[in-house]
């Protein structure tokens, strides 16, 4: 077979089977990265020599991407994408204070996001924040009230013994 009836090939079964290789992988994720991490750990010559020929291949984009993190004080382009996301959950923390004691203006670190029914949670707001879009902050913030660092403590501990009384 030449190299362009393997490409044909494989363009056909692409679409034919559209899809597929994504299904297959995030259903099978987890045991596809143990098998490559031990073959990495069985094959540590060879995964040397292909990250020193990744790098000799690729210098010039890997130094610029070195100088890049350190002149922006250890930043990487993801951290500088997730900063409108962090910002506006952050700010929304401090316009609306803490819900129990209506403690406003502290700093964002001093407030938490508390879910008023847990079983909607789909992911923490902090991994939301350094992870996806406003949009999708927007609608775990829905599902959450305010709270102060101490409130929630508070809540939190209400919540837990009373589990237990039951």
């Amino acid at each position: 077979m030449t190299t362009e009836e393997r490409a044909a090939y494989m363009k056909k079964w692409n679409e034919k089977h559209e899809g597929y290789a994504k299904t297959y992988y995030s259903e099978h994720k987890e045991h596809m990265n143990e098998q490559t991490e031990a073959w990495q750990k069985k094959h540590p010559e060879i995964v040397s020599a292909s990250k020193r020929k990744f790098y000799i291949k690729h210098r010039a984009k890997v130094r610029l991407n070195q100088k890049e993190y350190w002149v922006n004080g250890g930043k990487t382009t993801r951290h500088r994408k997730q900063l409108p996301v962090k910002d506006f959950v952050n700010r929304y923390k401090v316009e609306h204070g803490c819900s129990v004691c209506g403690v406003k203006g502290l700093p964002p670190e001093c407030y938490d996001f508390h879910h008023v029914d847990p079983t909607t949670k789909i992911k923490d707001l902090g991994h939301i924040a350094h992870s996806n879009t406003i949009e999708r902050a927007k609608i775990e913030m829905a599902k959450c009230i305010v709270l102060c660092a101490n409130c929630h403590r508070i809540v939190e501990g209400n919540i837990r013994r009373n589990a237990h009384e039951v």
